[in-house]
């Protein structure tokens, strides 16, 4: 089990780690603005949780491996385990945690959301690199005259 974490954990280049940390907290932030309503002091320290365990998650499932970031239906795929991965860690602090600015429902919204934003900007900001043959984005960027 430990050689197959080490072999799918990846960690991402500095551009995206910094890119995706960055979108994880302002759509936490954005979510607890817009769903609790509350002060964005209260929201850093479950933002920094927030943060880490999406980015720990994304790491561990091996998202930013070459061979994934090749293949949109792999990066989709490994996102999907990284959230569901996040989210039962995240439910299980909530329910620890027991704060407003915590709650599983809150939760919720802001996993759901942060979900749709970044399956949005990934393959915008994912690394550009050639993908295998068949894949969409491999075909696409053969037919661009160089």
């Amino acid at each position: 089990m430990v050689k197959q974490i080490r072999r799918e954990a990846h960690l991402p280049s500095f551009t995206v780690g910094v890119l995706e940390t960055l979108l994880f907290c302002g759509v936490f932030l954005l979510s607890g603005a817009i769903a609790l309503n509350s002060g964005m002091s209260a929201l850093v320290g479950p933002m920094l949780l927030f943060c880490a365990v999406m980015m720990l998650s994304m790491v561990l499932s091996g998202v930013y491996r070459a061979d994934v970031a090749n293949s949109v239906v792999r990066l989709y795929g490994r996102t999907v385990v990284a959230y569901a991965i996040a989210s039962g860690v995240m439910f299980a602090l909530a329910l620890i945690v027991n704060s407003e600015n915590f709650s599983p429902r809150f939760l919720a919204i802001a996993l759901a959301f942060s979900f749709f934003v970044l399956n949005t900007f990934r393959p915008v900001i994912v690394e550009g690199r050639r993908g295998a043959p068949g894949d969409r984005r491999a075909s696409y960027s053969s037919t661009i005259p160089d």
